[in-house]
């Protein structure tokens, strides 16, 4: 099981307790996001203090329980970090909830006079490291305020649907971006939508999206249920990935399981 390393620094110089522990629950918060958002459960893991270092203040947080999605989910938001410092796209199940945290964070950063704050996930060589910067924040700041309409169709699972309170949320896991988009819809469609959760569905309606492409929000209009496809002779395929055959050879695999049909 990873860890997820949360090191708030002010060149040698003391620490303020209140902005480091709130930038360190801001940065859990974040992870439990992420994990939420790749639809693999409602709940998201709880996460624990392992480690405490003195100097500058540092805080190592492991999940209280083994699971891949936490873990999965620190990896993205460091990774995410990094990206995000580099350029201003959106990176990999970030979400504008995700933005809004890391603004707070690097605003906690920059209250606190020279302080730095740096996330590091993984271990040894293979770890993960990334600072929410300045340039992070100019560049989360880019992607807030970019803002394109567009008519859009999703493709994936309704896993989730909320009618709480009145609400009209539903999420789509889009297979095609390997990411949960969230949804609203029209009190008139509540008995499609009812009618296929855990459905495969092709959904059309307006999309909220980033300068990047990515959907931030989406409003379905009209919804229709996908059939599944049914299964695919050997004989009718064309190529397959080397992961899959084990490391034979991808053609030779083929020939030889349509020789065994």
């Amino acid at each position: 099981m990873s860890a997820l390393e949360i090191l708030l620094s002010r060149e040698g110089e003391p620490v303020d307790a209140a902005v480091f522990f709130e930038s360190a629950k801001t940065v859990i918060d974040l992870v439990q996001q992420i994990e939420r958002s790749l639809g693999r459960t409602r709940v998201a893991t709880r996460w624990g203090i392992t480690e405490l270092r003195l100097g500058s203040a540092v805080v190592v947080t492991t999940p209280i329980e083994d699971s891949p999605s936490a873990n999965e989910a620190g990896e993205l938001l460091v990774k995410g970090v990094g990206s995000l410092e580099r350029s201003p796209q959106m990176p990999s199940a970030f979400t504008l909830e995700v933005l809004r945290g890391l603004l707070r964070v690097a605003s906690n950063s920059e209250q606190s006079d020279r302080a730095r704050l740096t996330l590091r996930f993984g271990e040894g060589k293979a770890a993960a490291a990334a600072a929410v910067s300045a340039q992070l924040a100019a560049n989360a700041r880019k992607l807030l305020s970019a803002r394109i309409l567009e008519f859009e169709s999703v493709q994936g699972e309704i896993d989730r649907i909320d009618v709480r309170g009145g609400k009209r949320e539903v999420s789509i896991f889009d297979t095609e971006q390997n990411r949960s988009v969230r949804a609203t819809f029209s009190d008139d469609m509540l008995a499609d939508i009812v009618g296929s959760i855990k459905q495969r569905v092709a959904a059309w309606g307006l999309a909220q999206k980033t300068a990047s492409g990515q959907i931030v929000s989406f409003e379905i209009e009209r919804l229709e249920r996908i059939d599944d496809r049914p299964p695919v002779s050997v004989r009718e395929i064309a190529g397959i990935a080397p992961w899959w055959t084990d490391g034979e050879d991808p053609t030779e695999w083929v020939r030889r399981h349509r020789e065994e049909e």
